[in-house]
């Protein structure tokens, strides 16, 4: 088993490409896209990465102390614009819940978003835990029992509160 990575948008999964032992995947920046990261035999992400910013460029090395020369992923024009403003590396948890890449040095000058040309920074999973606002999410007619049940459940408790004392 090796590793994936899902290309996110604000609401849903746009591709998933797996990797190839020993090669680079290239993929081209898209603004406003997440990428996740997922080792296929656990269903989580890596604990750490490498990143490298090279000119407009992100490279990310799973295995930090591989000997290979070259990235096992390049984001190409990662730096180009605002994408890094927009593009997080992410990956979901031991917990299940998705958070972000952030700088196992704890030095926000290695975060991912304003990483330095030719800069190397380790990274593991941290900070906010990252959720899909309920608005974007896709609609599922559960959540129209789920409301009627929490509206009964608050008419019931507003009538049965009396004014006894």
């Amino acid at each position: 088993m090796g590793t994936m990575i899902k290309l996110i948008n604000s609401n849903k999964e746009i591709a998933s490409y797996r990797l190839g032992k020993g090669k680079t995947l290239k993929l081209k920046a898209i603004e406003k896209l997440n990428y996740q990261l997922i080792n296929e035999e656990t269903g989580y992400a890596p604990e750490e990465i490498l990143l490298k910013r090279e000119g407009d460029n992100l490279k990310i090395y799973l295995d930090k102390d591989s000997k290979r020369k070259s990235a096992d992923i390049v984001i190409e024009d990662y730096y180009k614009g605002d994408n890094e403003k927009d593009c997080l590396i992410i990956g979901k948890a031991g917990n299940g819940k998705i958070y972000a890449y952030v700088p196992e040095s704890g030095d926000m000058a290695e975060a991912v978003t304003v990483l330095q040309d030719t800069k190397v920074a380790l990274q593991v999973l941290g900070g906010e835990e990252l959720s899909v606002p309920f608005w974007n999410q896709e609609f599922n007619p559960v959540w129209i029992g789920l409301g009627a049940l929490a509206l009964g459940g608050i008419a019931l408790a507003s009538s049965g509160s009396s004014g006894g004392g």
